[in-house]
């Protein structure tokens, strides 16, 4: 039988089926030439906000200016800390070192990508102002732990979201938890723009009013600057195609849990990570599994036809733009990056490739 060759991710799958839809959408904005802002952005914000169970949504240009937005909008200053993991992408750092706050990375939870709540205590100071999580991967776990942590030391709680589209806690929308969710739509997210994209997801006005000033150069109205600010706009052609996609994010959310649970099922145990807790949900961004030798397990993995993805290969202070954060005490997070690999999981996988990736994992060696 000839293998079945099985790419990490094609998002042709869905948008060939929208290619008309967004055609039309590019021939009506080049026809009115509203290209910035404008009722496009705020039907989509609200079309979102509402999908995701929150009050208020303001579409930026990007996540990572999201997150900076975000930290802002609840007074993170420079000199301030802010908590969060040492397991992410880089731009949850940038973003906190770009308003000249410091970042204090804490470990995860073993064989875990998430903040160990048990040890943020530990790294409170008189300069702590905020605990930032990552729900890596689209796991969204033990967030009244991290609520009851932030209200004791009365600091804001905060989530980089960019990897949990629809993600709940407990049935309830994050906002429920924190101040503040941020979120990107780089268009290889569960929901993604054709280019690139982000947002703030609220249930506080003043945030909300705060960002929108923020990211228009702090203008209340035109040449009117009352506030700090940049231009971190969403477009309106982004916002269209968004919109486009946003009656679709429920059911390719559904099939991405669909096709995880036969993974889950099927895949030989030693290579699964931790179920997520009862209360939690996983939108499964990623759907990554435990290896030994990684480069070997990729070799073989890709001599069968699967193609394979790291997500992160190392915690974010062993990169050397980020080493003066490092910590003998992130051990959980380095074993994390160094055995973590990420399998194809995407709306529109066949079933052929979908067994496919289930009988290369059981068939070959990946954890010796």
């Amino acid at each position: 039988m000839d293998k079945v060759v099985v790419p990490f991710n094609d998002l042709s799958r869905i948008h060939s089926q929208l290619i008309p839809a967004f055609t039309n959408e590019l021939k009506d904005i080049t026809s009115n030439s509203s290209f910035v802002l404008g009722s496009k952005v705020s039907d989509f914000e609200s079309s979102y906000a509402s999908l995701e169970g929150s009050k208020y949504c303001i579409g930026v240009d990007n996540g990572t200016n999201a997150i900076e937005l975000m930290l802002r909008s609840v007074g993170i200053a420079p000199g301030d800390e802010v908590i969060t993991s040492a397991m992410t992408f880089i731009a949850t750092i940038f973003a906190i070192e770009r308003i000249g706050a410091t970042a204090v990375l804490v470990d995860t939870f073993p064989n875990s990508p998430l903040l160990d709540f048990e040890k943020i205590s530990a790294h409170v100071t008189k300069k702590t102002k905020a605990i930032l999580l990552v729900t890596l991967h689209g796991r969204v776990e033990h967030l009244n732990s991290y609520k009851e942590i932030s209200d004791k030391f009365e600091l804001k709680l905060l989530i980089d979201g960019a990897q949990s589209h629809l993600g709940k806690y407990d049935g309830y929308a994050l906002t429920k938890y924190a101040s503040a969710i941020s979120t990107s739509f780089y268009p290889g997210k569960n929901l993604g723009s054709l280019g690139e994209g982000g947002a703030v997801l609220t249930d506080y006005l003043e945030i909300a009013e705060k960002i929108k000033y923020f990211r228009d150069w702090g203008a209340k109205e035109k040449y009117q600057h009352d506030y700090w600010g940049g231009n971190f706009r969403l477009h309106a052609m982004q916002a269209r195609f968004l919109s486009v996609k946003l009656p679709f994010l429920e059911s390719w959310t559904n099939e991405r849990k669909e096709i995880a649970e036969k993974y889950r099922k099927e895949i030989r145990s030693d290579l699964l990570r931790p179920i997520v807790e009862l209360a939690g949900d996983h939108t499964y961004h990623i759907f990554d599994i435990k290896v030994t030798h990684r480069n070997k397990a990729i070799a073989s993995l890709q001599e069968l036809g699967i193609s394979t993805g790291i997500h992160y290969p190392r915690i974010v202070s062993e990169n050397k733009a980020y080493r003066h954060l490092d910590s003998e005490k992130l051990q959980n997070a380095r074993e994390f990056a160094q055995s973590t690999l990420s399998l194809p999981l995407f709306p529109g996988m066949t079933d052929a490739e979908i067994y496919s990736v289930i009988t290369s994992c059981n068939k070959i060696e990946l954890t010796s």
